[in-house]
């Protein structure tokens, strides 16, 4: 993202609207990465090569609350 991370991203999303469930695709699988995206407010995290039905499951996921 050319302004901002993805983190920053959740960060402002969350702050804004607090209801809101950000599902993260990150690059990097390392476990600081995922901390900060949890931190953030992230509601799940994904890499981003993950696959199509992982996505969707992940997306059902979130919008259930699972």
């Amino acid at each position: 993202m050319p302004v901002l991370d993805g983190i920053e991203a959740t960060r402002i999303i969350r702050s804004k609207f607090p209801g809101t469930k950000v599902l993260v695709l990150i690059m990097h699988t390392v476990q600081i990465f995922s901390d900060r995206a949890y931190q953030a407010g992230a509601y799940n995290l994904l890499p981003k090569d993950c696959s199509k039905n992982e996505l969707l499951r992940a997306i059902k996921d979130c919008s259930l609350g699972k």
